[in-house]
């Protein structure tokens, strides 16, 4: 693993990775927080595992992690559409899961957390 894309493109690096039979995985551009850096390497190495399986020894350039506009949605949107699928009131979702979750909370012993649910 490198920060450094341009590492594939130096005769040396290329050749000692032909030689070695290793694998690079880089970035297409470099991540500057840490816990992103780990977590998208992470969520892709069983595919990168899967891919050095299938096809040897590759260099692999993650894309930039970003989130799509349609990657996102209100809570509150989600909520009302999910009483609309249940062919139930907001209001009767949201009684319903508190009680639910009021429940939950007593038996595991955290009545004290129930105020957030208020």
């Amino acid at each position: 693993m490198t920060r450094d894309l341009a590492q594939v493109s130096q005769a040396e690096e290329l050749i000692a990775l032909n030689k070695t039979r290793l694998s690079l995985v880089t970035w297409r551009k470099p991540i500057e927080d840490p816990i992103a850096e780990w977590g998208q390497l992470l969520a892709y190495m069983p595919e990168v595992r899967k891919r050095i399986a299938k096809d040897g020894p590759s260099i692999f350039v993650l894309p930039a992690p970003r989130l799509k506009r349609d990657s996102i949605e209100s809570t509150h949107t989600r909520a009302h559409e999910s009483a609309n699928e249940q062919r139930i009131s907001f209001h009767q979702l949201r009684s319903t899961a508190i009680k639910v979750m009021r429940s939950e909370l007593g038996r595991l012993g955290a009545d004290h957390l129930a105020p957030l649910l208020d």
